[in-house]
């Protein structure tokens, strides 16, 4: 794990409101990288959405994305205010590994992951936010899953409850996908 020093810039995470699942507007699937049999609506992770909406994280990818959402609602269980952003790669079985970037933003976080060596097949980076939904501000993790067999990345939205004086942090609902980007590990 390699530690920068802390820094005074925060995440420059957009704090427009958390859609909803994404709809496939023809059977009204939803968007949702959840397993598709623990729920009739839902889309199964890596299953491409029509044009123009964003595409979810890739089927291999999605085991590291729930890793990082653990990851994330451990650091915030540990009672920081706010959970210092964080990469995860995976290069091969034998190499893995995990960098926290105290103070980093996403230009930061996509310099870092681009300078990675060797190159990961996969990564997810990951921001503490402050997101508004409805109106009211929640807790959220925001994570861009980079796979490098894909053509996009994938960011996700997981609210999330912090810790309090009777437990640790919970996700609050299912991650939300976001939006797609550049994939890093592909340049």
């Amino acid at each position: 794990m390699t530690d920068q020093p802390e820094q005074t810039t925060n995440p420059t995470t957009d704090p427009a409101a958390v859609p909803g699942p994404v709809v496939n507007g023809e059977n009204g699937d939803s968007g949702n990288t959840a397993d598709s049999t623990t729920d009739p609506n839902l889309v199964a992770a890596g299953t491409p959405l029509p044009e123009g909406q964003p595409q979810p994280p890739s089927e291999r990818i999605s085991p590291l994305v729930f890793l990082a959402i653990e990851q994330a609602l451990e650091f915030a269980s540990e009672g920081s205010d706010a959970v210092a952003p964080f990469l995860l790669g995976y290069i091969d079985e034998e190499q893995k590994g995990m960098w926290k970037l105290p103070g980093a933003d996403e230009d930061q976080m996509r310099s870092q992951i681009a300078q990675l060596e060797p190159r990961p097949e996969m990564a997810v980076s990951v921001f503490d936010a402050r997101l508004e939904v409805e109106g009211q501000p929640h807790d959220a993790f925001v994570l861009e899953a980079f796979d490098n067999a894909e053509g996009v990345s994938a960011t996700v939205i997981q609210l999330y409850s912090p810790a309090d004086a009777t437990g640790g942090a919970e996700a609050v609902g299912a991650p939300q996908l976001f939006s797609n980007g550049e994939n890093l590990l592909r340049a």
